[in-house]
């Protein structure tokens, strides 16, 4: 039997072509499905990666929340915030950075603190054109 010739009618031509087409659609799906598969495996990646996060935030959280029920730690906060003090007790405030009278920032007049007072594009102005 010649088996050229068996496949030689138009029919047999037509199966070949729509199985080969049929193969090709289902190995193009599988790799749709494996696209999405790995996408999601991605997303629950990061979703876990943040929920160790966030459940380390919590334990942080937590710990402050044991500290902050303290009676030395709602004693401080009343001073601060509410401005409550004992009889007897007198407030200090201490500031965390020396304050400049506006003669002394007057008279700091140099081309570094003008440099930082500038708006950018006179930064940038000064930078190619020179100075004004």
């Amino acid at each position: 039997m010649n088996t050229a010739g068996r496949f030689s009618s138009p029919l047999a031509s037509f199966f070949i072509a729509v199985g080969l087409f049929f193969i090709l659609f289902l190995l193009y799906l599988i790799g749709v499905e494996m696209y999405k598969v790995h996408s999601f495996e991605q997303i629950v990646a990061e979703e876990q990666t943040e929920l160790d996060r966030q459940k380390s935030q919590n334990i942080v959280l937590e710990e402050e929340g044991i500290i902050r029920s303290t009676a030395e730690y709602l004693d401080r906060f009343a001073k601060e915030n509410n401005d409550q003090t004992r009889p007897g007790e007198v407030v200090v405030i201490v500031p965390e950075k020396p304050v400049h009278s506006p003669e002394a920032i007057a008279t700091d007049i140099s081309p570094q603190s003008l440099v930082r007072h500038q708006s950018v594009r006179e930064q940038w102005k000064s930078v190619f054109f020179g100075k004004k």
